[in-house]
């Protein structure tokens, strides 16, 4: 797959990477260096791979790690010092080649593989990958004689047949049917017995949409399944899927009758199937055959409820709603607590615009299975629908009759709310929250009464789920936050507060309150409490982020901006080798919107402290946003190298540059 989205274009490449970004989650992420254990590991993995490069989970191991820590071009870098030698040449460039080959670089791989080649290297394995590729770049002479000569030495079944599949089309695509014919045929080769093999030959026939090979195909598979009913039953179905595409409508309708009797009623491929015959008589226009096979089915066996229930839904699509309803009620004689059939009956009723057999039927369910109250709730929705509401809330209040519990009655309120009477919603959560206290529900009453109006009482719902004592930091800040959504930004203020006092190592309730403020344009509290963010640790880089963007943000609203500019510089020509006044100052000056005075400050945190990533990271950032790429990209490299732990996003970064430059080949390789 990968190697045809290479035949496309850098683009699909780049395509796939964004539809996959997700995939990242699952990377391990680099630990920097490997133990003394996973070494020795690695170690036996390489030399296991000069003796064979093509061991698959030898080489997905050693590709890992060095992915994961020392970087693949360290390995492309060993290799080369092999290839150099001599002295391991021929698996240094069959293992380099593979590493190209992921790389979307085919034509380099091609040219380490024909170099091995001509030092000796024959192996099937090799004939097979060099082959793979010179049929993705289009190479088809060279490939057909490469692939032709592994398919002699291969025994591995999977590998053969893979052969045979791109053998088979290199002929296909050259205009020699026969010859790919007969290359398909030995996928069956080693063991012409195997239904696997058989399946994949079947597969291989309509994926050329050869169907009348494929068709001989399954029936040899019928042939070799006289003791697996359930094998037979899936090749017929695919025999008439076979006639269906060749539009031999009459041949496929006894295909999948023939296939029926062999699959038990209630399984899935009995199903499957049932559906298909349906669908080819209706396309056909011929909904009258299927109803004359069913009757006779039906006067064979009368008492098939799956034949009756197939031929309820025939005259259901036809029309014939009395003859269909016959039907159904049939089967509920044979089987009274049958749901599905009460289901068709009611969806049956709805059509034929008769409501009360819909009410009675839902009854039925209701009668049948009490605990289940789905059924009522559909039910009410059914009354709404027909235009009373009144009689929608009568039924759904009955099931308080067997149970009033709490839970029953926030049951009842939920129906209530989903179908827009919020009055009763209200009074159906006060009656549950009189029986059990419940935070949720709360949460649902007090919303319902803002929306009303009520915001008096909204705020006593919502703040009657809080206990001064017992209730922790988490608890006063989810309805400080409900508030806030709701702009009662006021009311929200003291629950932050009691948040960051319950919890005053979590810096979040902190930015939460002084964001709380700053809605309310009390802009000298807030300054405090940013300035105490921003001095966080490395380790909070987010909350010291967002301490330094709201700290700047309230010295300009107080405008004091330009004050602190001048007191900071003017600490800064006293202090010029302190990184963290440097730093200070040089964002203050891109809140102003100054970026090019900015960038020195962060060129000298560099210099003062080379190692530290974050200065690095924080000037990559700068450079790229000035447009200074070469620099960004220069950093971002670097950092991949110094700063492993954070590789893949410093490659995400790279990415994004090289797509913005139209930097193609570095854009596949960032990817």
């Amino acid at each position: 797959m990968m190697r045809s989205i290479f035949r496309y274009g850098w683009m699909a490449v780049l395509t796939l990477f964004t539809i996959t970004a997700t995939a990242w989650a699952n990377v391990v992420m680099p630990e920097g260096v490997l133990e003394d254990r996973e070494l020795e590991m690695r170690d036996r993995y390489e030399q296991a791979l000069q003796r064979n490069p093509f061991q698959e989970q030898a080489f997905e191991r050693v590709y890992k790690t060095y992915l994961e820590v020392d970087g693949i071009d360290a390995w492309v870098s060993k290799l080369e010092t092999g290839i150099a030698t001599s002295e391991t040449q021929i698996a240094d460039r069959i293992l380099l080649a593979r590493i190209l080959d992921r790389r979307f670089e085919p034509e380099s791989a091609i040219e380490q593989l024909e170099k091995a080649e001509e030092l000796g290297e024959d192996r099937p394995e090799f004939k097979l990958f060099l082959g793979e590729l010179c049929y993705s770049t289009g190479r088809d002479d060279r490939a057909i004689e490469l692939l032709d000569d592994s398919l002699e030495t291969l025994t591995d079944s999977e590998k053969r047949a893979q052969v045979c599949r791109m053998l088979g089309s290199l002929f296909l695509r050259q205009g020699e049917k026969d010859q790919a014919i007969e290359v398909w045929k030995r996928v069956t080769e080693q063991n012409p017995t195997d239904i696997f093999s058989q399946l994949e030959l079947a597969d291989i026939y309509e994926e050329n949409r050869m169907w009348e090979e494929a068709i001989g195909t399954y029936e040899e598979i019928i042939r070799l399944s006289e003791n697996d009913p359930y094998r037979r039953c899936r090749a017929m179905r695919s025999i008439a899927k076979c006639l269906i595409d060749q539009e031999r409508y009459q041949e496929a309708i006894a295909k999948y009758e023939e296939a029926l009797e062999l699959v038990a009623p209630g399984n899935w491929l009995f199903e499957d199937i049932k559906g298909k015959l349906v669908t080819v008589y209706q396309d056909l226009g011929d909904l009258n055959g299927l109803v004359s096979y069913l009757k006779a089915k039906l006067e064979l066996s009368p008492n098939d409820l799956e034949f009756k229930d197939l031929l309820a839904e025939t005259y259901t699509r036809m029309g014939q709603f009395e003859e269909a309803e016959k039907k159904y009620l049939a089967i509920l004689e044979r089987k009274p607590r049958d749901a599905g059939s009460y289901e068709k009956l009611i969806a049956l009723y709805e059509r034929m615009e008769q409501p009360e057999k819909v009410v009675g039927s839902f009854e039925k369910l209701i009668e049948l299975y009490p605990s289940d109250t789905d059924y009522t709730r559909r039910l009410g929705e059914f009354h709404l629908r027909q235009g009373k509401p009144e009689l929608a809330k009568e039924t759904w209040a009955s099931i308080l009759t067997t149970d009033s519990s709490a839970n029953r009655q926030a049951e009842l309120a939920g129906w209530l709310e989903e179908y827009s009477f919020p009055e009763e919603a209200i009074a159906a959560y006060e009656k549950a929250l009189e029986k059990e206290p419940n935070k949720e529900w709360s949460f649902r009453m007090g919303a319902l009464k803002f929306d009303a109006g009520d915001e008096e009482g909204a705020l006593k719902a919502w703040l009657g789920t809080l206990n001064e004592e017992t209730s922790h930091a988490a608890d006063f800040a989810e309805v400080a936050s409900l508030l806030a959504t709701r702009n009662l930004i006021e009311h929200a203020e003291p629950l932050y507060r009691k948040a960051a006092e319950k919890d005053p190592n979590n810096l979040e309730h902190q930015l939460a309150l002084a964001k709380n403020l700053t809605r309310q344009e009390r802009f000298e509290q807030a300054l405090p409490l940013y300035e105490q963010l921003a001095s966080a640790s490395e380790e909070q880089e987010y909350f010291r982020d967002q301490g330094e963007r709201g700290m700047l943000d309230m010295y300009s609203e107080l405008g004091t901006l330009e004050e602190k500019q001048k007191e900071w510089e003017e600490t800064i020509e006293a202090n010029p080798d302190k990184p963290d006044l440097l730093m200070k100052l040089a964002r203050l000056y891109e809140r102003a919107g100054n970026r090019e005075k900015a960038l020195p400050l962060y060129e000298r945190c560099v210099e003062l402290a080379p190692d530290e990533p974050d200065y690095r990271r924080t000037l990559a950032g700068a450079y790229r946003a000035a447009k200074h790429s070469t620099q960004a990209i220069d950093i971002f490299k670097s950092l991949i190298e110094t700063d492993k732990n954070r590789a893949r996003a410093y490659h995400r970064e790279l990415l994004d540059i090289y797509l913005e430059g139209d930097m193609k080949e570095e854009a596949i390789q960032s990817a």
